[in-house]
């Protein structure tokens, strides 16, 4: 049985994510205080933690902080508005999405399903992008998707979940892993960022924000200067890409 963490001093709200997370199926434990929640953490060992950055006692972006450097664990961010400051933070810090207050029940279920399915060690479908809303984004199968690829001095193993730079092994969150995955499987095309939630996420929308974000952690750990990236490249106006050659060593 999956395992959620609820830290939130609301305790109406908290009330009613653990029922409905009940019903799914889900274990569910919850905490008022961040204190107390990181003490759960440690002593259930959840596989994902839904986290309100507005608490009491700790600042909900440390204990992200603490989570990120210490596990794994998924974090789902519970925020008052998109466009906060500490919304940006926590995505940069590690934080895998987040949902923006009030929010219906049903959405917040698809978000956590949507990230733990990218922390399972399971592959995903390749979106191809387009450049016209009037054409269809074509979807290749899981049987077209190489298990191994390499492009622009990446080598990446999708059974093995493990990336390389230039020979060099390099540790990636599940979602910067999909996010370069779904990129290099479309290797010289461009992906929307569209597709790249669809992708990663699982969700339909075109929140450039989450994915923006989520890209210029990618590029710091993969990029020789992610100020001026030669792997993951901006298509201004339509998405990313990975092109076939360049980058690397060869640069």
């Amino acid at each position: 049985m999956r395992k959620i963490l609820i830290i939130d001093d609301d305790e109406n709200l908290a009330f009613a994510i653990q029922k409905r997370f009940e019903n799914l199926g889900f274990e569910v434990a919850s905490a008022a205080e961040g204190r107390l929640g990181v003490e759960l953490v440690e002593k259930m060992r959840p596989d994902l933690v839904i986290l309100d950055l507005n608490l009491p006692d700790v600042d909900g972006l440390d204990i992200c902080r603490y989570l990120r450097r210490r596990t794994s664990i998924p974090v789902v961010m519970l925020t008052g508005r998109a466009e906060d400051n500490d919304t940006i933070i926590g995505l940069e810090i590690g934080a895998d999405d987040y949902i923006t207050k009030p929010f219906n029940l049903n959405e917040l279920a698809a978000r956590v399903r949507a990230v733990l399915r990218r922390a399972d060690p399971e592959s995903i479908e390749a979106v191809v992008a387009t450049t016209s809303s009037a054409r269809p984004a074509a979807v290749a199968t899981p049987e077209q998707e190489p298990r191994n690829m390499t492009a622009a001095g990446l080598e990446m193993d999708l059974d093995a979940k493990r990336l390389w730079v230039d020979g060099v092994e390099v540790q990636l969150t599940p979602t910067e892993f999909k996010l370069l995955q779904t990129l290099l499987v479309n290797r010289g095309k461009v992906v929307s960022t569209e597709n790249l939630l669809k992708a990663a996420w699982g969700y339909e929308g075109n929140d450039t924000h989450l994915v923006e974000v989520h890209i210029g952690n990618l590029r710091s750990k993969i990029e020789k200067n992610s100020r001026r990236p030669e792997r993951v490249k901006t298509v201004r106006g339509f998405g990313y890409r990975v092109d076939t050659d360049g980058g690397g060593k060869n640069g």
